[in-house]
């Protein structure tokens, strides 16, 4: 699956997706782009990316179940009506994020300059994905598009938020 890093708009976080119906009443999986379903868990005001806006959800309970992030919005009663809404996107308001003492949001990454350790600029860093191993940032060069492994102390050395900077070990000819 992608960690997608896109947004509909700049104020606005793609956090997770709705899975398929469980159970009778209109629960639902959750797919969660968190890093810990437990940071997804803490979470609130959620929107559903539905035709184009971003619409408030309202949720009735949230749970985790056998490592898996299980949610129930009001309005929803029916396995029926959760098929509706399967594989929507659920935002959250940038603002509305905790501040990281050390740490940075992936969405944070988007736009910083990528430099290797000779000093040469690589590109820019556009979108954030997981194929699968490890994440890969989507770098973008004048000529081409990089994908870098995001593997810490062995291709990511730093990342410098006040500059928007990340140094890698890593060359345009690879």
């Amino acid at each position: 699956m992608t960690k997608r890093s896109n947004t509909s708009d700049d104020s606005h976080i793609l956090i997770g997706r709705i899975g398929r119906p469980r159970g009778l009443k209109g629960e639902f999986f959750i797919n969660s782009f968190s890093e810990s379903s437990e940071a997804f868990l803490k979470y609130k005001n959620f929107f559903l990316y539905s035709e184009l806006e971003l619409i408030p959800v309202d949720f009735e309970y949230l749970k985790k179940q056998n490592q898996k992030i299980i949610g129930k919005i009001s309005d929803i009663n029916t396995p029926e009506e959760a098929e509706r809404i399967k594989n929507s996107d659920l935002f959250l308001d940038k603002n509305d994020l905790p501040e990281l003492e050390d740490g940075y949001y992936w969405h944070e990454l988007i736009g910083m300059k990528v430099i290797n350790l000779d000093g040469d600029v690589l590109g820019e860093v556009i979108a954030i994905n997981n194929y699968g191993s490890n994440d890969m940032l989507e770098v973008k060069t004048k000529e081409k598009k990089l994908l870098i492994p995001f593997v810490k102390n062995r291709i990511i050395f730093d990342i410098d938020k006040e500059k928007k900077v990340i140094n890698v070990d890593w060359y345009d000819s690879y």
